[in-house]
């Protein structure tokens, strides 16, 4: 029993700030690490990256190493190093190495550190500073201030991150690249569909610190994992690296390699170019046979401060929803799809919203109506569905929810191609507390209802949010897509929270249809609910999460939960029961795991993870105004941000409100002497405006440069915007040393290429536009220069994906070995054909387009058979980048021929099998 007393702390009224004011960071940064110049803003030579994971029960610590050159400076620099990690891990470790000298970062108080780092850097000191961003939370800072040259620094950082789920077979393990290659693509990306408004805006927000172009990847990217969690593996694959498993060398890993499942692996990357190139993503999926059942671990701190939370007991349990095999789980993964062909799909309740008021007109009802027209092809069989239109009012397709249907099918996507923005303003509070918390509706707990919002609204958020937190319940889940750059982000985003759900955002020249499917597919999985934990633990300190708090349960999550207590205890045998209820079986589920405090072992990872849940709680909080902190027990009645400093310091855990701070070592004199003498540092407020000047002049002609020639391909339009940004860093150094002064011989040279370039381009213009015959054969040779760029793209972009990883290990058979298509069909296309059983609709016409090898129909299939291997075989071959935009149909298709006896995979080979024959 627990003998003291927990609350569901309170945090102070004065602390809140007004939710509507602050800006809501919602999505993952892509990857970044880089390391560059303060002033001059040019990248850092990086010489070589090594990352060591240890994969531990629940979680794994990456140590992240990195070696940077300052060979090339002859005096003092300061140094900033931008990284970014996943929003759920915690930075624990800053080592700074600089020749003999190894200085391990201190968490201190950000008001503390950042003043002690700004007075050693005074005193000629080499300092290390790091906090993190407060724009975008994920990015942490560091900064290295009054580096000497000539030097090789070495950084690591470490940090812990929860493991992730893939259909409750795998834990998932993902390390990123040091730069993801989506920074140097961005011109590309404006001219598809696949950008993103935040990653814009964060690239525009990098961009102001350094120039991401002048990053050179002449380093490789090792890695290193070891794997320990209590548990036998017994399956485990790389889909992105070859690797290898154990290590002679060490005496662990060779006994581990004697067992036919072992405990401890070591796993290296074999010993290929391709496994080391930078741009590369790790991702490592591996499982045990026990990871379906409940696990416990009792571990301990020897930190002295840590008296009244000295242990740590952490229960953790994944749920068995489904019985795929592990080599079908991981070609699902390989895929990219997120449902098991066998799994027992929820169905319930659909309710589909959408915003139809002024501001949607144009492209964005256009995109609702087609993100609204794949959900409804996705829909699962046997499901109801009904679609609402609001604005300053709000209607309904039916008076209440219809069965799912080839008729009731056709009736919806009638309705929908019929919609028009016309419903004047934007009012979301009305049509949900009528439709969806009615009696008919939202009070039921036999069935699950889905609530889909699609909306670009900027509406107060506060009361919507209110009446979906207030009618809570596992058997209701709100998905919401916001549209456009307008919508409230702290709507869209808190919704979905507080409802279960999912969110998405979507920007207007962006691709709709993954986001679509990917909140679709969230929909379609069982789950658990009514967690409830019993223990005869005392003195206990805190519970995170708080069991009561977590209303379900679903796929692709681990359920973890951690208890932390004093050393005093009055018996050493601890019990644990974890119950909750199974809505598909309609039967309870009660787990219970037994510890002893004399098998505790010394591991202060479980504590940190469990303060940054804390501290991410509380920082939650206050970004939402709320006043209570819902999801941990703590025995205080309520805390604030010295609670949150106090913990952070003495977990040493990185927050918002902390630093890591450093003395790496003492400049020698002479370079003491030019650091306080360097010109850069001193020029004036004037100066700098001449400077600034220059620096606009020289960038309006180099984008004058780059838009002079589009047909260009995009890599010689790449090497050009580098060789201009080359042009500017020197225009930039010879403006530091001549400040106020006229342009010196290297500035007329460089005003000179500039000029030679245009010249250049001017004469090529000129020659195209003649119309003798000169001018015919110079189409020629721009043309043939055209169609071999193209080519060259293709070899990129099918070297990119290699080094990516990104290939389809469930075919033996090459797809490039089939000939190319002369008539590209896009996927939309395709799908409009599909039915609500999941065939397609045959048409004779189209049949011919998607026969792209003339197949015949040996085995006499029926017309809607044959037509609809045939529309998943095109899908499959020619619309492989789409595939997460159509899986969920394309699933659908697959059980709709196994129900008439067609086996797609045995199928899909043998016709392969037959065309590779006749090449």
């Amino acid at each position: 029993m627990i003998s003291n007393q927990l609350f569901k702390p309170q945090i102070p009224q004065k602390k809140c700030i007004n939710k509507n004011d602050k800006k809501i960071c919602c999505l993952c940064p892509y990857r970044l690490n880089i390391c560059y110049d303060f002033i001059r803003k040019m990248p850092i030579p990086l010489q070589g990256v090594h990352q060591f994971l240890k994969v531990q029960q629940g979680f794994f610590i990456v140590e992240l190493q990195q070696t940077y050159s300052t060979f090339g400076y002859q005096e003092p620099i300061e140094l900033e190093y931008l990284f970014s990690i996943n929003q759920n891990a915690a930075v624990t470790k800053m080592v700074v190495e600089l020749g003999d000298k190894k200085v391990y970062g201190i968490i201190k108080e950000k008001e503390e550190a950042k003043q002690e780092y700004e007075e050693g850097v005074k005193q000629g000191k080499t300092m290390a500073y790091s906090e993190q961003d407060e724009e975008f939370p994920e990015i942490k800072r560091v900064k290295i201030g009054a580096l000497a040259p000539q030097k090789e620094l070495k950084i690591t950082f470490e940090y812990i991150q929860p493991l992730e789920v893939f259909l409750n077979k795998f834990w998932k393990v993902e390390v990123y690249p040091m730069i993801d290659e989506n920074y140097f693509n961005l011109q590309q990306q404006q001219q598809v569909r696949l950008q993103s408004v935040y990653f814009q805006s964060l690239n525009r927000y990098i961009q102001k610190y350094v120039y991401l172009e002048k990053f050179e990847y002449n380093f490789k990217q090792n890695i290193t994992a070891s794997i320990d969690i209590g548990s036998p593996i017994t399956y485990y694959k790389s889909p992105t690296h070859s690797i290898l498993s154990g290590n002679a060398k060490i005496e662990s890993a060779k006994q581990s390699m004697e067992e036919e499942h072992p405990r401890k692996l070591i796993l290296m990357l074999e010993d290929t170019p391709s496994n080391f190139i930078p741009t590369k993503q790790f991702t490592l999926l591996f499982t045990s046979d026990e990871i379906n059942l409940p696990r416990a671990v009792l571990s301990h701190t020897n930190n002295d401060a840590l008296f009244t939370q000295k242990y740590c007991a952490t229960i953790s349990f994944i749920p068995k929803f489904n019985q795929t095999t592990l080599d079908d789980a991981y070609s699902q993964y390989l895929d990219g799809l997120n449902i098991a062909q066998n799994q027992v799909i929820n169905r319930g309740n659909y309710l589909f919203f959408i915003d139809r008021s002024g501001s949607m007109t144009g492209a964005r009802i256009n995109k609702a109506k087609q993100s609204l027209l794949l959900f409804l092809k996705s829909l699962p069989e046997d499901c109801n569905f009904n679609i609402i239109s609001f604005g300053s009012t709000f209607r309904s397709l039916w008076s209440e929810s219809k069965q799912y249907s080839q008729n009731t099918l056709e009736d919806a996507i009638k309705h929908v191609n019929n919609m028009e923005a016309n419903m004047n303003g934007t009012e979301i509070l009305k049509p949900l507390s009528q439709v969806v918390y009615s009696k008919y509706y939202g009070k039921s707990k036999s069935t699950t209802l889905n609530v889909f919002l699609l909306t670009d609204g900027e509406v107060e958020a506060q009361p919507i949010i209110d009446l979906v937190k207030k009618n809570n319940q596992a058997e209701t889940r709100v998905y919401t897509l916001g549209i456009g750059e307008g919508c409230s982000q702290f709507l869209i985003k808190r919704l979905a929270e507080v409802g279960n759900g999912k969110f998405q955002f979507v920007s207007d020249n962006e691709d709709i249809n993954a986001k679509v499917i990917d909140l679709l597919e969230d929909s379609l999985t069982p789950y658990l609910k009514e967690f409830n934990l019993e223990t005869n633990v005392t003195n206990i300190a805190q519970i995170i999460p708080n069991p009561e708090s977590v209303v379900c349960l679903k796929k692709n999550q681990e359920l973890t939960i951690q208890v932390l207590f004093s050393i005093d205890q009055y018996i050493d045998n601890l019990q644990f029961t974890l119950s909750c209820f199974d809505p598909q079986d309609q039967k309870p589920i009660k787990y219970e795991v037994s510890l002893n405090l004399n098998t505790s072992q010394e591991n202060e990872y479980f504590h940190k993870l469990a303060t940054h849940k804390f501290i991410t709680f509380y920082e939650n909080s206050l970004n939402y105004g709320e006043n209570d902190l819902n999801f941990i027990k703590i025995n205080k009645q309520t805390i604030d941000d010295q609670d949150i400093i106090n913990t952070s310091i003495t977990h040493q855990i990185l927050s918002n409100k902390t630093a890591f701070v450093c003395e790496v070592c003492e400049l020698e004199d002479n370079f003491k002497q030019q650091k306080s003498q360097k010109v850069y540092i001193t020029y004036n407020k004037k100066e700098n405006i001449v400077y600034q000047k220059k620096m606009k002049c020289l960038s309006s002609r180099a984008t004058a440069l780059s838009s002079m020639d589009r047909s260009r391909p995009m890599t010689n339009c790449f090497k050009k915007q580098s060789c201009v940004q080359e042009l500017q860093f020197r225009q930039y150094q010879i403006g530091i040393s001549h400040v106020g002064g006229s342009n010196s011989e290297e500035e007329d040279e460089c005003e000179e290429q500039i000029k030679c370039i245009k010249e250049e381009k001017k004469k090529k213009c000129q020659k195209k536009e003649q119309g003798n015959k000169k001018s015919e054969n110079c189409r020629d040779m721009i043309e043939e220069d055209s169609i071999a760029s193209k080519k060259e793209k293709s070899r990129s972009r099918e070297k990119l994906n290699k080094s990516r990883g990104s290939f389809h290990q469930e075919d033996d058979l090459p797809k490039a070995q089939i000939p190319p298509q002369t008539y590209k069909i896009e996927y939309e296309q395709i799908i409009s054909y599909a039915k609500a059983d999941g065939a397609f609709e045959y048409d004779l016409m189209f049949e011919q387009k998607i026969n792209f090898q003339g197949w015949i129909n040996e085995q006499n299939y029926p017309q809607n058979i044959w037509f609809t291997l045939l529309a998943l075989l095109y899908l499959d071959y020619f619309c492989s980048q789409n595939r997460k935009s159509w899986q969920l149909v394309y699933q659908k298709g697959i059980q709709f021929l196994q129900k008439n006896g067609v086996n797609y995979k045995q199928t899909k080979e043998g016709y392969l099998q037959k065309q590779l024959i006749q090449i």
